[in-house]
């Protein structure tokens, strides 16, 4: 399995980091973006996070795969554990000085 840096993955309360070239500045808006279309995801209820799902793995040919995936993480995760190690909110995104 590889490791949470490999996979774009931070561990909980871990911020970004700072951003030192415009690559850097770009994945941290997309990463803003995504997490903001998580939660969005989210807030429409399970039946609509579920259907995306299948259809992400009807798309991509990965649904058996995907399933299996998502019942690992459901067996070996919980809401208590993730809360306790505060893995279940994103990380906090860092605020930085723009200059004028």
């Amino acid at each position: 399995m590889p490791s949470a840096s490999r996979t774009g993955i931070r561990r909980a309360g871990e911020p970004l980091g700072t951003a030192s070239t415009p690559r850097a500045q770009q994945q941290i808006l997309a990463d803003l973006g995504f997490a903001r279309d998580v939660e969005a995801l989210l807030a429409l209820g399970p039946r609509a996070t579920a259907e995306f799902l299948a259809n992400l793995g009807a798309a991509h040919l990965i649904r058996l795969p995907l399933e299996t995936r998502l019942r690992e993480y459901v067996e070996r995760l919980g809401p208590e554990k993730l809360r306790v190690v505060g893995a279940d909110r994103f990380p906090p995104f860092p605020l930085m000085v723009v200059p004028r």
